[in-house]
């Protein structure tokens, strides 16, 4: 199950999100956003955080337990930005020793854009894009 976290549970999400990118929750904060939670029973397996629209674009963030991305999970993910915002594309950073992020979000239909040289804390972040067209799942 996914839902939008609101108060005390976004409080917690957003800080769970930042410990496991290892950036303050500020970071993640400092525009607009909106915040979802994935859940097995009353276990909170995963986070998604949309920030920074404009234009059509969005920015995706996200993280979670292994095996948290489960079909709902991906139609939900896809489904918010490209139906409820009608945006033309998600763009997601990921550090680039993280191989298992880049590689989730080629198998998403992320396609690699560029890299951000020494953006976070000195480390590489690697620019992936998804048109709505491209979409894999939902």
């Amino acid at each position: 199950m996914i839902a939008q976290a609101f108060g005390d549970q976004a409080q917690r999400a957003i800080a769970y999100l930042a410990k496991r990118l290892e950036v303050s929750p500020g970071a993640l904060t400092a525009t607009p956003y909106t915040v979802f939670l994935a859940c097995k029973g009353t276990d909170a397996t995963g986070v998604i955080l949309y920030k920074n629209y404009s234009s059509g674009d969005i920015e995706m963030v996200c993280a979670g337990e292994p095996g948290w991305v489960t079909p709902g999970v991906l139609k939900f993910v896809f489904s918010y930005p490209f139906e409820q915002l009608n945006c033309n594309r998600i763009t997601c950073l990921a550090h680039r020793k993280n191989k298992a992020m880049r590689g989730y979000l080629e198998r998403m239909g992320f396609k690699l854009e560029g890299v951000k040289r020494k953006a976070l804390n000195g480390a590489d972040l690697c620019i992936y894009g998804l048109l709505k067209g491209e979409k894999r799942w939902g």
